[in-house]
């Protein structure tokens, strides 16, 4: 892309940072009414936003491709970089999980089913969700252009309206969702996508930014007291508010993606220290895949209290310095680096 974009540096590397807090406050998905519970749900409610974040950033830098590259150069740079390291590491964890016994069928069959259902390591269903994404912007690229702000404005209201409006609305109920509540053309996480997009062409207004950050502090709160509110009744967690298409969790997302974009951080960080963070930058995808192993480790070796606040708030940050370490020595290892992302 030529000279980075500060603001999409640091994004990215403090999304994979909160992603490690949310997989190391799990506790939250045993429901209790004690304080480390409350402290998890608050984590995860607050700082639910990394995952939504790397979405927009994927519509935000590619669906401009076109006036880089070749759509055929698109696809091998995409193949290179997401679809063959999640082979890799995918068959990395199986013969991981196989040796911890966590998977004990390694027949052809029952190997491609866990593929297929992404039984191999759950938190790689984003691998699944990009790639299909990946596969759709070349048709989403040509209509994501400045001239068609208001079409792209009205698709991501389609969106938000079939997997935010809807699927919440007969949450609250108790109903599934219908089948005849759908648009054809509004797939998941594409509210995401497009809003990346969106807000790096047109970039929102001060009084917008301003309403923008309150409907996302309110939309923690919510996400909070919600998800309280309907897993106290039901005994058990209930993701309805912690939906990663909910309405609380886009605005959430697209709060703190304005408000890192709307800051001016060439002014607040010297030529070395945006080198850094440049650095910093490039292991995310990286330490998004070995994190969940680190941490499988070392709750192994040391017998971690995963309830405890220390591990709910320190230790996701000893464990994604150590996972940024891991993953710059393996980049810049021989034959091992074309493996990580």
């Amino acid at each position: 892309m030529g000279k980075r974009i500060v603001y999409m540096d640091l994004l990215t590397c403090f999304s994979a940072l909160f992603v490690v807090f949310l997989h190391s406050t799990l506790t939250v998905f045993n429901f209790r009414t004690d304080a480390s519970w409350f402290e998890s749900l608050f984590i995860q409610s607050f700082f639910h936003w990394p995952v939504p974040v790397f979405f927009m950033l994927s519509g935000a830098n590619l669906l401009g491709y076109r006036q880089r590259y070749s759509t055929r150069i698109f696809f091998n740079k995409r193949i290179k970089r997401v679809v063959i390291p999640f082979l890799i590491w995918s068959l990395i964890w199986l013969i991981y999980d196989f040796g911890r016994g966590i998977i004990s069928n390694l027949s052809l069959k029952h190997v491609v089913n866990l593929f297929v259902y992404n039984g191999i390591q759950n938190n790689f269903w984003f691998f699944y969700a990009i790639i299909f994404i990946y596969i759709c912007l070349p048709i989403l690229s040509l209509l994501a252009k400045k001239e068609n702000k208001k079409v792209v404005l009205f698709f991501i209201l389609l969106c938000l309206l079939q997997n935010g409006v809807f699927h919440f609305l007969f949450g609250v109920f108790r109903h599934p969702v219908s089948p005849y509540f759908s648009f054809p053309v509004a797939g998941t996480y594409l509210s995401y996508v497009l809003t990346g997009w969106y807000l790096v062409n047109f970039p929102l207004k001060k009084m917008q930014r301003i309403l923008i950050y309150i409907a996302g502090a309110a939309s923690g709160g919510l996400m909070f007291a919600g998800t309280y509110y309907f897993s106290f009744a039901d005994r058990r967690l209930n993701i309805l508010f912690m939906d990663y298409n909910s309405l609380f969790t886009f605005f959430l997302s697209v709060s703190v993606f304005v408000l890192f974009q709307s800051i001016n951080w060439d002014k607040i960080f010297s030529a070395r220290m945006v080198r850094f963070i440049t650095i910093m930058s490039s292991t995310s995808f990286g330490v998004y895949i070995i994190h969940r192993m680190i941490i499988s480790e070392m709750n192994h070796y040391f017998n971690l209290n995963a309830t405890s606040l220390y591990y709910m708030t320190l230790f996701p940050i000893f464990i994604y310095a150590l996972s940024v370490l891991v993953v710059y020595l393996m980049k810049r290892t021989p034959v091992i680096k074309h493996i990580m992302p």
